[in-house]
């Protein structure tokens, strides 16, 4: 509390550097009355600039490092209205305030002879009272003895220049001064120190010995000649130590341990030195009968929790702010955590009921005073969320919590009330609300269906999407359905049958279902599903997504039905070739054959009806008119063959084959080997056609581009299906050439490969560079069927077309 009469300067100020209080004294040297400063920043008033060379930052930053640090100091100087000079010195210290905050003390002097004689004399004792001064600090916001100890150790050596501080506690058991703490450049001698508590040992006797059986001080100006200390000169000389204080420890009056000492420099074992190492001791020693006491107050308080409502009600809410009513006095008292909740100045001081409630919001202001005359009339504890208009201009939610205290009469006598800003909290849960709803709204009217399933297939959860699609509510469906119950027969089984394993395997993906709606029609879906398990591995329930199908078959229909409709054209397209290449390959031979065969025959007769002198001059033209004639005669031969072999009609495939394969090594040189003998089915014409076709590009491809030796064709069948390979020794080809532009062999490929498919068959080819190519056509049985049965035959011939066993 401030002195209104000391002489000292005394203020009063918050962290922010706003004075609180001031005294009398502080006042005058502005000559202004004191409340003219509380309220004010301490560095405002304008004569810290006009007379004083402190300067108001100098100020503002000592609060702020005040605040920091704990503490600051002033120095300068001032001048009054006769000119004279006086010397000022402020000193800034942080305390602690009521409820868990801080304020700032300043403490002035303003003389012109005693500062400069008291600046002395704190420069000379300075570093001894730095040292008490740091542990007395230390007391004050240590949490246990340990942090004191510590603190004494460490200012001891810091402060006073001791080469070695230890505190040490006895042990009953051992008779030993065991260290706990210690500090300082000789602190690794404790390492291996014995230090006895044993009078009657005489190993290990030491200062601290002696301090702890006497209880007072040990001092030891030389180590070196004292008699009595022999086994620890050696060690202690030979680290530099001199001098040695040792000082009693207490705790609850008893003896408990010792302080001590040891460095180098006479001067420290003044008296004034042990003075203050006794005080230190002492409030060491004070300080271990706090903590006990603190340790019995606790339980104390914890024994009186349950009894005392306030102290219950201040626990149970955090004690945030807490403010009290007296019903007769209609007075209020606020807690100083209060007033900085509602950014009122403490100088202001508590306000009044009605004061109070104009912080808060219209919307709550009636619903305040109703809860306060409801408390007082009831008894009843009562609480309260409001809105709160601060005078920053912020908005704050505030929870208030009243409690009534009766007398012995069960008069409410008094309120006492907690207050806790929820801001923060108020707002995360506006912001969750938000997102929930944005969640919520995501999930029922999502583009895709959402349900969740309980172990026994019911709908336990299903969003309005997945509704409107089947056209049930709500509540005809929850808890109420299974979805097998709402599926078509075959997607039912097909559910059950994936059910069972999905509640062991959790993943169900892209299953194909159709849902049957409320009014009957069906609705095909792709449905995908997890599985929730509880902890011990056991199903919960399924989260489960659905999209709409219904596109997707559709389009797959009609990619069916146009698949067909080309597959049909193709075959039709094949049919219609081959036809046009018979009928082509029948025209050439019915027409020019006959004609090519009479001319030749006009020849011959020429040449015999011509004299022989006539026919000796014109025998050359004819040779090579006929001549001529013969090679057309084998040209038109070959292009018959080339576009519709007569064998392939009248004989069938296999010789065929045979022949073109005779055909084409003597046309190229290339050595084709046929491999027919277990070829044993039957195959419709266009089947035929197809796989000749294919035989012909193939070995032209060959001829042209793969640079081959030998080619062996293989034709096969089984009861499934019918093979046919094509295999090379040239130089193979990169496959994803196949296609590029002027890449000829690639397109020759490509339509040996549509021939198949549009047939039904399937086309596949396997080749790489310097390893040759293998090309394989393959048609299953059921194609190769309903080919036969989908194409009439034109000939009689092609009827009794059977794929010969026997070899050429």
């Amino acid at each position: 509390m401030l002195v209104e009469s000391n002489d000292e300067l005394l203020a009063l100020l918050d962290t922010a550097g706003t004075v609180l209080r001031i005294n009398v004294s502080q006042a005058a040297l502005f000559g202004l009355p004191a409340s003219a400063l509380v309220g004010k920043p301490f560095w405002s008033e304008p004569l810290w600039h006009d007379c004083c060379n402190l300067g108001t930052e100098s100020i503002r930053h000592a609060i702020q490092d005040a605040e920091r640090d704990g503490k600051a100091r002033l120095r300068g100087q001032l001048t009054g209205t006769t000119g004279q000079e006086r010397s000022i010195e402020l000193t800034f210290k942080r305390i602690p305030a009521p409820g868990g905050d801080a304020w700032i003390t300043v403490t002035g002097l303003v003389d012109v002879v005693a500062c400069d004689v008291a600046d002395a004399r704190v420069c000379r004792l300075s570093r001894l009272y730095a040292a008490i001064s740091e542990t007395n600090a230390a007391m004050l916001r240590s949490a246990g003895p340990e942090d004191v100890y510590r603190t004494v150790c460490a200012a001891c050596v810091k402060h006073c220049g001791y080469w070695l501080a230890w505190i040490g506690i006895c042990d009953p058991v051992s008779n030993r001064i065991v260290p706990v703490e210690s500090a300082g450049r000789a602190a690794a001698w404790l390492e291996g120190a014995l230090v006895t508590t044993d009078v009657s040992c005489t190993e290990g006797q030491s200062p601290c010995s002696t301090a702890y059986h006497e209880q007072r001080v040990c001092r030891v100006s030389d180590l070196r000649t004292a008699p009595d200390l022999a086994p620890w000169q050696r060690t202690l000389v030979a680290r530099g130590l001199t001098y040695a204080i040792a000082l009693p420890l207490r705790r609850g009056g008893a003896p408990f341990g010792t302080l001590a000492v040891y460095g180098d420099d006479d001067q420290f074992v003044d008296d004034e030195a042990v003075k203050l190492l006794e005080e230190m001791a002492d409030n060491i020693s004070f300080a271990l009968d706090h903590f006990d006491r603190e340790a019995l107050r606790q339980q104390a308080e914890l024994a009186l929790r349950e009894s005392e409502a306030r102290l219950h009600e201040a626990q149970a809410v955090g004690r945030i702010g807490d403010w009290e009513l007296d019903r007769d006095v209609g007075g209020m008292t606020w807690s100083p955590q209060l007033f900085h909740l509602f950014e009122r100045p403490l100088a202001l001081g508590a306000p009044d009921l009605e004061e109070a409630l104009a912080y808060y919001g219209a919307e709550c202001v009636e619903q305040t005073r109703k809860q306060f005359q409801h408390a007082i009339d009831s008894g009843e504890r009562c609480k309260l969320e409001q809105v709160v208009h601060l005078a920053s201009g912020s908005t704050r939610y505030h929870v208030t919590e009243i409690v009534p205290l009766k007398d012995d009469a069960g008069r409410v006598f008094k309120l006492f009330g907690t207050v806790q800003d929820i801001t923060e909290r108020k707002l995360a849960e506006q912001e969750l609300l938000k997102k929930t709803r944005e969640i919520e709204d995501l999930y029922q009217n999502a583009p895709c269906g959402y349900h969740s399933l309980d172990s026994e297939g019911r709908i336990i959860q299903i969003n309005d999407t997945e509704l409107n699609w089947l056209g049930y509510t709500r509540e005809e469906v929850v808890g109420k359905i299974a979805l097998p119950d709402i599926l078509a027969p075959e997607s039912r089984a097909a559910f059950e049958g994936n059910f069972s394993l999905f509640k062991r395997g959790g993943v169900l993906n892209n299953l194909e279902l159709d849902f049957l709606r409320k009014d009957g029609s069906t609705f095909p879906v792709l449905l995908t599903s997890t599985a929730v398990f509880d902890p011990g591995g056991n199903f919960l329930a399924s989260r489960t997504m659905l999209s709409d199908n219904s596109a997707r078959k559709q389009l797959e229909r009609e990619r069916s039905t146009h698949s067909a409709r080309l597959a049909d054209l193709s075959r039709h397209m094949v049919d219609v070739q081959e036809n046009e290449r018979r009928k082509l390959a029948g025209e050439l031979h019915d027409r020019a054959s006959p004609n090519l065969a009479a001319l030749q025959l006009t020849l011959s007769n020429i040449a015999r009806a011509l004299p022989s002198n006539v026919l000796n001059e014109v025998e050359a033209l004819l040779d090579d008119a006929q001549a001529l004639l013969l090679d057309t005669t084998t040209g038109i031969r070959d292009i018959c063959t080339d576009l519709r072999p007569a064998t392939l009609d009248y004989a069938g495939l296999i010789p065929a084959l045979h022949d073109y394969a005779q055909q084409f090594g003597h046309r190229t040189g290339i050595a084709v080997h046929m491999r027919t003998d277990s070829f044993n089915a039957q195959l419709p014409p266009n089947i035929q056609s197809l796989l000749f076709r294919i035989v012909q590009e193939a070995l032209t491809n060959c001829a042209k581009h793969a640079q081959a030796g030998t080619i062996r064709v293989e034709l096969t069948n089984s009861p499934a299906r019918v093979e046919m390979t094509i295999i090379d020794d040239g130089i193979g080809f990169e496959l994803q050439q196949l296609g590029e532009s002027g890449n000829t062999p690639g397109l020759g490929l490509i339509t040996m490969k549509e021939r198949a498919e549009f047939a039904g068959g399937r086309f596949t080819i396997k080749s790489h560079p310097s390893s040759g190519t293998e090309i394989t056509v393959t048609f299953d049985n059921y194609t190769v069927n309903a080919q036969w049965t989908a194409t009439p035959l034109r000939r009689a011939t092609d009827r009794a077309g059977l794929i010969g066993t026997g070899s050429r």
